[in-house]
């Protein structure tokens, strides 16, 4: 009986430890998830934010090239410009 309370107690603590490194690994894992999606909402956020950089520039070029077109004697009217 002593020994069959012995086995069970080794068991239990075994289990206990197994547990225990169960819980550290989840919550690391948790910690890893929420860092990994910060990162791709700040990827996202410069990619959106350089994509408004890339249409702002796109944009002033069309207007420079309407004005030129227009002081050239509106050659560029029918182009779509």
């Amino acid at each position: 009986m002593e020994k069959l309370l012995g086995v069970a107690r080794r068991e239990h603590s075994k289990a206990l430890v197994q547990l225990q490194q169960l819980t550290r690994r989840m919550a690391h894992e948790r910690e890893r998830a929420v860092q990994l999606a910060e990162m791709g909402q700040d990827k996202v956020e410069k990619e959106l934010a350089t994509s408004r950089k890339q249409l702002q520039s796109v944009q002033v070029e069309r207007n420079l090239l309407r004005v030129s077109s227009l002081r050239r004697g509106g050659e560029g009217r029918g182009n779509g410009l």
